[in-house]
């Protein structure tokens, strides 16, 4: 039930009547409205007014409409339209005349066995589906989840939160979501990954089997505390969905099931636990932070209308699940919406998924449960070698004076090394170039930017080696101090893992060299575990690479291949014109 318009509400945005006020969270405001040429009601989400300042934030709300659009419908409210380039810029997404689950256990309690394991289903169902349009929800609570004719539909999930805004809009003592349905890692700085939205799906069932939240203080740091160190509390749940909860309760991520993995347990009415342990060699890894492949894409409209057309988007296909280091297996697939849909569909489990105590209304928007078909995808142009169309430019920098990168331990170098004493290694700016000198045998990264962190990407930068036998270093899924490099040398191109050491994966010696003092122009292309490299335009090499490393920053240096007796004392590399772009594409 929509409350009355307050004061100082807008009573209209773009070509919608604003009826009513639905709901307001961190973000904003959502309020019922409809078409002003008429047409079912809709939901329309407003932002903040002080957030619209940010012009990071209307870059990643443009981001997270479009991954909205991406999920399919049947299991969220479909996002019709949206304008982050308003004043105020806002969202349209379909009514649902549902209630949410915080309003149905606040007004009849807990809900019986048969009504909890739909409800269970039908939620994990959705967060296969949402996971597998390569989102992560961040804030899976009772208030999020709808009731709908149906199925429930989970709404809400990430508009205006991309992967870095929570924390470039906030201050550091604050947290975005709702505390009592956070994973552990998300008090600890750890990744967000499609795990933390299990850990809140477990979260949402045991308040929905037993009226209660399995963790809860009376205050917020008590409440964190509980998570971090003590077990839930699940009440009377009992049997397998009590298993299931408590294992997607995990304090450890890669102890939680997929969402896929509950929608299978929970269709053969529990089955076997996950195996949970990792082998001991790999116990220190965690599972892969996801950055979603996404376009930067304008909104639809149509032109001389108000209205936007109706516009249906397909399912993005569903991309793998990608687990570091899991004793050497990989988890594959997750299954798309439409199966999923269909897999319930035949086990009758849809039709009857939510009766008895929970009195559903009739569906008045017309739209919840419309499938997608999946469409070929068209063929796109390429911004650079192996870079489709619909990638986003996240870092151009000329590299001719301070950007991007900055310059780093610039002493006054006299013409000549003085005799017994080492040059700091550096990074500098010379002859509108970024220049990157080092000491052998030492490796030295140039500052680069904080952001820019990706999974999918395409990396092109012209390097020259200033002095003979240098060899200048492209990291990429670099964070902190390990991860993938690429040498690129005279003689050969290395791809190697530089953590506390370095392990050598591909080495490639070069039918033509390079020449010293003249440009090359190296690309990077990484595409899941596949890596491209590309030399003045042309591929020169690839290889699959395995050592876990899924995402991070694109970084640029000094990495020179020094053996014991060589006579070259330092190696001296430099850099122009560097672009990276995010991949949206994956097949």
């Amino acid at each position: 039930m929509a409350e009355p318009l307050r004061a100082g509400d807008p009573e209209q945005l773009g070509g919608y009547r604003l009826l009513g006020r639905l709901g307001e969270g961190g973000m904003g405001s959502v309020f019922l409205g409809e078409p002003a040429e008429g047409g079912p009601k809709v939901a329309v989400k407003v932002i903040r007014a002080d957030l619209v300042r940010e012009p990071e934030f209307r870059r990643r709300f443009r981001r997270e409409v479009t991954r909205a659009q991406q999920v399919p419908p049947f299991c969220t409210a479909e996002v019709l339209y949206a304008d982050p380039d308003h004043d105020t810029p806002y969202l349209v997404a379909e009514y649902v005349n549902g209630p949410a689950l915080s309003t149905v256990i606040a007004e009849h309690g807990k809900l019986s066995a048969a009504n909890l394991h739909g409800l269970a289903l039908g939620v994990a169902t959705a967060l296969t589906a949402i996971h597998g349009a390569g989102i992560i929800h961040r804030d899976l609570k009772p208030g999020n989840v709808l009731l709908a004719p149906g199925s429930p539909k989970v709404i809400d999930f990430g508009i205006a939160r991309g992967m870095d805004l929570t924390q470039s809009l906030t201050r550091p003592d604050q947290v975005i979501g709702s505390v009592s349905y956070m994973a552990p890692e998300r008090f600890e700085n750890g990744p967000l990954t499609q795990a933390t939205d299990v850990f809140a799906w477990g979260a949402v069932v045991a308040y929905a089997g037993t009226g209660r939240l399995p963790f809860t203080s009376d205050s917020m740091p008590a409440t964190v505390a509980k998570i971090l160190t003590q077990e839930p509390d699940l009440g009377e749940l009992s049997g397998p969905i009590r298993d299931l909860v408590a294992e997607a309760l995990a304090k450890d991520p890669e102890d939680r099931p997929t969402a896929r993995e509950l929608v299978d347990r929970l269709l053969a009415g529990g089955g076997p636990p996950r195996a949970m342990k990792v082998p001991a060699a790999d116990a220190g890894a965690r599972p892969a932070a996801i950055t979603p492949a996404i376009a930067d894409d304008e909104p639809t409209r149509v032109k001389g209308s108000a209205q936007p057309a109706p516009t249906t988007v397909a399912p993005a296909p569903a991309p793998e699940t990608t687990v570091v280091k899991t004793g050497g297996s990989r988890m594959r697939g997750v299954l798309t919406g439409a199966m999923v849909l269909a897999l319930l569909l035949t086990t009758g489990t849809v039709a009857g998924l939510l009766t008895g105590v929970i009195k559903v209304p009739s569906n008045s928007s017309g739209n919840a449960g419309t499938s997608n078909t999946p469409t070929p995808k068209a063929t796109l142009p390429e911004l650079a070698p192996g870079v489709p169309g619909d990638s986003e430019e996240i870092i151009s920098d000329p590299l001719a004076a301070e950007g991007k990168w900055t310059a780093v331990n610039l002493p006054e170098r006299p013409p000549v090394k003085p005799g017994g004493e080492k040059w700091e290694s550096s990074c500098y700016f010379e002859n509108s170039q970024l220049v990157a000198e080092a000491e052998q045998p030492d490796t030295y990264r140039c500052k680069g930017p904080d952001g820019g962190t990706v999974q999918n990407f395409g990396s092109y930068v012209d390097v020259t080696l200033l002095e003979p036998g240098s060899c200048a270093g492209i990291w990429f899924r670099f964070n902190g101090s390990a991860g993938y490099a690429l040498r690129v040398c005279e003689k050969k191109l290395q791809i190697v893992e530089h953590s506390t050491g370095i392990t050598i994966f591909r080495d490639w010696p070069l039918a033509t060299p390079v020449t010293v003092g003249t440009p090359v122009r190296i690309g990077v292309v990484m595409v899941k575990d596949k890596v491209t490299i590309y030399r003045d335009g042309k591929p020169a090499q690839s290889a699959n690479l395995n050592a876990g490393y899924v995402v991070g920053r694109v970084n640029l240096g000094v990495f020179p291949m020094y053996k014991p007796g060589d006579p070259v004392e330092s190696s001296k590399v430099s850099f122009r014109n560097i672009q990276v772009w995010e991949i949206h594409t994956v097949s």
